[in-house]
């Protein structure tokens, strides 16, 4: 993966869903490609994992491995299932 120096010196000084949190990090890291490249339009920085953060699971990005809440999603699901069951017979 290629990143730019810019960007890693943000990261360097913040957690990577404070940057997605943090309308200020999020525009200048949305913003830095421009600034460096002859670009038409910038895509909005965020992530994906913004939206199970939202509904209150925790998702962890752990350096070197792949972020994850598998485990916790598969226990709310569980508990979501059971509770389904329970009001539906």
């Amino acid at each position: 993966m290629c990143l730019l120096s810019e960007f890693k010196e943000v990261r360097a000084e913040n957690e990577f869903f404070k940057v997605c949190r943090t309308p200020e990090l999020a525009c200048e890291v949305t913003l830095q490609p421009l600034r460096r490249f002859d670009f038409d339009a910038a895509i909005i920085f965020s992530d994906i994992l913004v939206v199970p953060q939202a509904l209150g699971m925790t998702v962890e990005m752990i350096p070197g491995k792949v972020r994850y809440f598998l485990v916790e999603y598969r226990e709310q699901c569980a508990a979501y299932t059971y509770r389904w069951k329970l009001l539906h017979v």
